[in-house]
């Protein structure tokens, strides 16, 4: 899940090419503004899968050792 939140910087950028192309270069430098928006909810996002997964494991007999 880390990996998604480590993407989203270089998902916006890549998506500011073809914006350029299309509409010009002050519209690429606008979308690099999602940063502000997107970086923390994808991080919170991964933050929130990783406790699910821990606590999903925790709560799961196969994840528990047997004596």
């Amino acid at each position: 899940m880390r990996f998604i939140d480590t993407l989203t910087t270089p998902i916006v950028f890549l998506a500011s090419i073809p914006v350029a192309y299309l509409f010009g270069t002050d519209w690429a430098r606008y979308t690099w503004a999602l940063l502000i928006v997107i970086g923390p909810l994808s991080g919170r996002w991964a933050a929130r899968r990783i406790a699910g997964i821990r606590a999903s494991a925790a709560t799961h007999p196969a994840g528990r050792d047997v004596d």
